[in-house]
C-alpha cells in the first residue's frame, strides 16, 4: 500500500507510473488504488515477489510484462476520485434489518452478512443496534459526526458514531467507551514518523497494536493489570473486548482488512485483542503514566505498535542475573533487525512488561527504572554476524556511520539497543517470576488522558 500511495503521488503531480505487482498482492492494490482516489491505477503482474529470489529470476519475472509495463506508461494519468471513505462529509450510520425464525436465527443472519462483507474479526459479533449504540454514545461528551480525524491504511473517517459501533460488535458496554475513543485520539494525534499506524497496519509482518491502561480507571472498569491480564475467560474480558474493539476500528473505519491492506505473511493472535493495565499497585517505581508526566490519580490510554513479544522467564533473587537474562532477550537473534533498522530509520523501541517478583527483586537491589534501561542497552550485546545476516542483501542504503560493520570482524559484538530512552515499561502481572518483551516498529503513541466520559 505504501507503494501505491507513492505512485499515486506522481500520478497526481503528471508523472506517468505503473506498479509492478505479484500475484498475491492483486486485490491489496486495487483496494489500496481506491482507497488513495486513483483505482484505475495501472500496473503489472510478476509471478513472485521480488523478495527471496535471485537476481536472475527476478529478471525471468519481469522480462514477459515489459510490455505492459511500457504500455502503463504510456496512458494518460488517470484522474483522482474520492476515496474509498467518501469526501470528508460525516452521515449517521445507516440502518439495516435481519429476519428469521426466531431472533437467534436473525443473530446468525447478521453475523454471517458482516463476516461475508468482511466486517467481523472471525469471532461471534454483538448485534449492533441502535438501542445498544446510543447508549454507547451517551457515555461520552461528543457528538456523534464528532470527527476525530482519518485513520490509514484506508483514510478511513473516524466518527465517534463508527467508534461507537464497533465497540458494540466487540462487546464493549457503554462505560468502556470512552478508552476506545481516547485511543483514536492518541494514534491520530502521534506523527506517523514515531507512531507508525500504516506501516503497522499494512506490513507483511505480525505488526499489531497494544492498549495501555493506566490510573484509575483500570479499577473502575475491572481491566485486568494482574495474573492472565491477557489470557481468556473472566479474568480478563474487559481487556478482551478493549482490544478486540481497536482491532474492529483499524478493519471497518481504516479499512484495514487481512488480504486487502493487511498482507500478513503468517499472522499472530496478537491482532485480535492485546489490552493491558498497569499494575500499579505492585510496582515499586512511578507508574508509565506518571512517567509521562501525569498524575497517578490521572485515567490514562497509549497504544503502542508492536512487532512480536518474547517470553522472559527467570527465578533469580540476584539483580544483575534477572537483569543478564533480560539483557538476552533484548540481544536474541530474532533482534538483530532492530539495529539493522535502526541503522537506516532511527525509530525501534522495545516495551518491557515486567512482573512484580522481578520489579520487586530489582527495586530492592537499588535499581530505578532508569538503572534498568541503562543495564539492559549496555549489554544487550549480539555479533555482527547476527545483525548483518539481513542486512548485506538489503536493497536500502546503510547509513555511512554504520558500514564499518560490514567489514568489521562479525564475531564483535555490540549492543542492540544504542539507547536507554527506547526501553519502556510497565509493572503487569500476578506470582512468580515470569515476563515479557516486546519489540515496537516505533514508539509508543502519545499518552492521553481520558476526559470525554459523560458525567466526569
Amino acid at each position: 500500500m505504501w507503494l501505491v500511495h507513492d505512485l499515486i503521488e506522481f500520478e497526481k503531480a503528471g508523472v506517468a507510473t505503473v506498479a509492478i505487482v505479484s500475484k498475491g498482492f492483486i486485490d491489496d492494490t486495487k483496494h489500496s488504488a481506491k482507497a488513495f482516489g486513483m483505482p484505475n491505477l495501472p500496473f503489472a503482474v510478476v509471478p513472485h515477489t521480488i523478495t527471496s529470489r535471485s537476481l536472475e529470476q527476478i529478471r525471468s519475472d519481469v522480462e514477459p510484462i515489459c510490455g505492459e509495463l511500457i504500455q502503463g506508461l504510456l496512458v494518460t494519468p488517470p484522474a483522482a476520485q474520492a476515496s474509498v471513505s467518501g469526501t470528508g462529509e460525516a452521515v449517521r450510520a445507516i440502518s439495516e434489518k435481519f429476519s428469521g425464525r426466531n431472533m437467534y436465527d436473525a443473530w446468525e443472519a447478521m453475523n454471517e452478512t458482516f463476516m461475508e462483507r468482511g466486517w467481523g474479526d472471525g469471532f461471534p459479533l454483538v448485534p449492533p443496534t441502535r438501542e445498544k449504540v446510543e447508549a454507547t454514545l451517551r457515555a461520552v461528551t461528543k457528538d456523534p459526526l464528532e470527527t476525530l480525524g482519518r485513520l490509514t491504511p484506508g483514510n478511513g473517517l473516524v466518527t465517534i458514531e463508527k467508534l461507537a459501533i464497533n465497540s458494540v460488535m466487540a462487546g464493549c458496554k457503554p462505560e468502556h467507551f470512552p478508552v476506545i475513543v481516547t485511543a483514536l485520539e492518541a494514534m491520530l494525534n502521534t506523527p506517523e514518523t514515531q507512531f507508525p499506524i500504516r506501516t503497522v497496519s499494512i506490513s507483511t509482518g505480525p505488526h499489531f497494536f497494544m492498549l495501555l491502561i493506566n490510573g484509575p480507571i483500570v479499577k473502575k472498569l475491572g481491566i485486568n493489570s494482574g495474573a492472565c491480564s491477557l489470557g481468556p475467560g473472566k479474568p480478563g474480558r474487559v481487556n478482551t473486548v478493549l482490544g478486540r474493539a481497536l482491532r474492529l476500528v483499524m478493519m471497518n473505519v481504516g479499512h484495514c482488512y487481512p488480504g486487502k491492506g493487511d498482507m500478513d505473511t503468517i499472522g499472530t493472535p496478537h491482532k485480535w485483542s492485546f489490552c493491558i493495565a498497569e499494575n500499579e499497585d505492585a510496582s515499586p517505581w512511578p507508574s508509565f503514566h506518571e512517567e509521562r508526566g501525569f498524575r497517578k490519580d490521572q485515567s490514562t490510554v497509549t497504544v503502542l505498535p508492536a512487532i512480536d513479544v518474547t517470553h522472559v522467564k527467570d527465578y533469580n533473587d540476584k539483580a544483575d542475573e534477572l537483569l543478564n537474562t533480560w539483557a538476552c532477550a533484548a540481544a536474541r537473534p530474532t533482534d538483530a533487525a532492530m539495529l539493522a533498522n535502526r541503522v537506516e530509520y532511527g525509530w525501534r523501541h522495545v516495551f518491557m512488561l515486567i512482573c512484580p517478583d522481578h520489579a520487586r527483586i530489582l527495586a530492592e537491589q537499588g535499581y530505578t527504572k532508569r538503572g534498568v534501561r541503562e543495564y539492559v542497552a549496555a549489554h544487550s550485546l549480539a555479533p555482527l554476524k547476527w545483525i548483518n545476516s539481513e542486512l548485506r542483501n538489503r536493497p536500502e542504503p546503510i547509513a555511512p556511520q554504520w558500514r564499518w560493520t560490514l567489514t568489521a570482524d562479525q564475531e564483535m559484538r555490540i549492543p542492540v539497543i544504542q539507547d536507554p530512552s527506547h526501553i519502556h515499561m510497565v509493572v503487569i502481572g500476578g506470582q512468580t517470576g515470569k515476563s515479557d518483551y516486546a519489540k515496537l516498529l516505533g514508539q509508543p503513541s502519545k499518552t492521553m488522558e481520558i476526559t470525554c466520559a459523560a458525567g466526569s
